[in-house]
């Protein structure tokens, strides 16, 4: 199953075991900007921007580990519609759009119908597609 992620072009997630999943524009130094805190409070919205820990079921049960699961989309429409307004912030900031294959097993859609995550110990394939937009 292909999935989309906005994920940093060169930095590593030095939160996860994963060095093949870089950070996404949420965590570590990459969300400190002022325009990266616009983006981080324009979507603290319950409706279009659901947590991603409310929004998979069963998210702090024991169905999973959460070390291993990374957040994206299903497909390039959700990834616009969700970053929509933060292209130019994104691609400035040193973002790309990584499309990873994942084993349809490893991706757990969100209640929402807005995002995703897979499960990285499951991906056969990733690639860099380019710039956000």
């Amino acid at each position: 199953m292909i999935v989309y992620r906005v994920e940093h072009k060169v930095k590593t997630n030095y939160y996860s075991v994963h060095d093949e999943v870089n950070l996404g524009p949420y965590v570590g130094a990459t969300a400190t900007s002022k325009s990266a805190q616009r983006m981080s409070d324009a979507h603290n919205n319950d409706y279009t921007h659901p947590s991603i820990r409310d929004d998979i079921k069963n998210w702090w049960g024991k169905d999973f580990e959460r070390c291993d699961h990374f957040c994206c989309f299903v497909s390039m429409e959700q990834l616009r519609t969700w970053f929509d307004g933060f292209f130019e912030t994104l691609n400035r900031r040193g973002f790309v759009i990584a499309e990873y294959e994942v084993d349809v097993e490893g991706v757990i859609e969100g209640m929402s119908g807005l995002q995703a995550v897979f499960n990285a110990n499951m991906v056969c394939g990733k690639k860099i597609i380019g710039k956000v937009k």
